[in-house]
């Protein structure tokens, strides 16, 4: 549970010790931060350390930010999850299929099934730009395969109560320990400003 506080401990040593900082490096901090669903310490790490580092983040930047946010405790972040991959192309970055895979998660763990398949019409509507996470990913094959885990029929937007949708949701928030921090900015506003534990 506190791999996340070690990677930012390594990311600040790095910068007092004048070594370059790159995409990747801060992107490995954003990682451990999002497993971990510290999303204002990854939201902190993209919008602060990589501007003040002359940095532009990428989509693997951005999905760690929505993977926090989907992973956050004690309740997925879903409204920001939401609300983040809608404003993904306005940061610069199309939402990949990734991204819309982790907003899902976040739409499970809160048990908002009715705004996941919602989301998966959308996309199969193409009224979101979804670009392929690489490879040769079909887009529209792939929302198919989302579809076909909620068990719904292409215009079927009327499920009832008795209806029994899973989302088919990978949640692991039961293998990382909870340790009790309140998920806030440290004081000084920086990610990089990790709790300090004896």
């Amino acid at each position: 549970a506190g791999e996340w506080r070690g990677a930012l401990r390594l990311l600040q040593q790095m910068q007092e010790e004048g070594v370059g900082v790159d995409l990747m490096v801060i992107n490995a901090a954003i990682g451990a931060c999002a497993r971990a669903g510290e999303w204002e310490r990854a939201v902190s790490l993209l919008e602060e350390e990589m501007k003040s580092q002359g940095i532009a983040p990428d989509v693997i930047s951005h999905n760690g930010v929505l993977t926090a946010l989907a992973k956050a405790r004690p309740a997925a972040e879903w409204q920001r999850a939401l609300a983040y991959v809608e404003e993904m192309p306005s940061r610069g970055a199309t939402p990949d299929l990734v991204s819309y895979n982790v907003v899902l998660s976040a739409l499970g763990r809160a048990g908002e099934w009715e705004r996941a398949l919602e989301l998966l019409q959308r996309m199969r509507r193409g009224e979101v730009r979804v670009e392929p996470s690489g490879g040769d990913l079909d887009v529209d094959e792939t929302v198919d395969d989302e579809f076909d885990e909620f068990n719904v029929e292409e215009g079927d937007d009327d499920l009832g109560d008795d209806d029994d949708v899973t989302l088919g949701i990978d949640d692991d928030d039961d293998d990382e320990d909870d340790d009790g921090d309140d998920n806030g900015f440290a004081p000084e506003g920086s990610a990089l400003a990790g709790d300090e534990e004896a």
